[in-house]
């Protein structure tokens, strides 16, 4: 199957700073490069087709994001949630046969963990999702059956409820970082293997 992603990068992320003067997702990771770098790259390195979704005013997300050659998505609406969010990414695939729900604020999510999700959404009933420690982690994939309700989310809705239906294929993984997300600046600091929160909602 022709499998893409849609990273999700329109979040605020208010935890992180609630009074909006920093963006975690321009944070630096271990390596000095930001976040969304990083987390970016890891799903690059697994998917050939990436579509990543920003809001109007984060230009600079958005030029890292094309510096490493990812169609980025300008949308509108992305703050009315993320379930808007993830409705425009949708929106803006074509010709695949299935998606990978990614977000930007995960950046140890493992490049082998990513494939192996692609890789498992083999047919356009399908849904996968990875499962560490006997919890749901990410990125989270969809068969094209799907597209109609994932462009048709509420705007702050996400597609938590399609994870509990018969269609979902629930895979193991040995991947910390598949439920490893910045919530707050401290998490900057941490390796994926220290987490022992649950992660940010689909």
């Amino acid at each position: 199957m022709n499998v893409a992603a849609v990273l999700l990068a329109a979040g605020l992320g208010r935890r992180f700073d609630p009074a909006g003067r920093s963006d975690k997702l321009l944070a630096p990771w271990h390596d000095g490069k930001p976040v969304l770098w990083q987390s970016a790259s890891n799903v690059l390195a697994a998917v050939r087709q990436v579509v990543a979704v920003v809001r109007p005013e984060h230009e600079l997300r958005q030029a890292w994001l094309e510096r490493l050659g990812i169609r980025v998505v300008v949308s509108e609406s992305a703050h009315l949630g993320m379930g808007a969010a993830l409705s425009a990414g949708v929106a803006a695939l074509r010709d695949v046969d299935g998606c990978l729900v990614c977000l930007g604020d995960m950046p140890a999510v493992r490049v082998e963990t990513i494939a192996r999700m692609r890789e498992a959404l083999d047919t356009a009933d399908t849904i996968v999702a990875p499962r560490f420690d006997g919890a749901q982690g990410h990125p989270v994939g969809f068969g094209a059956r799907w597209f109609d309700e994932l462009r048709a989310l509420e705007a702050d809705r996400g597609p938590r409820h399609l994870l509990s239906r018969d269609e979902v294929r629930w895979i193991e993984v040995s991947d910390p970082g598949c439920r490893f997300d910045i919530d707050q600046p401290s998490d900057l600091a941490l390796r994926p293997g220290d987490v022992s929160r649950p992660p940010a909602s689909p």
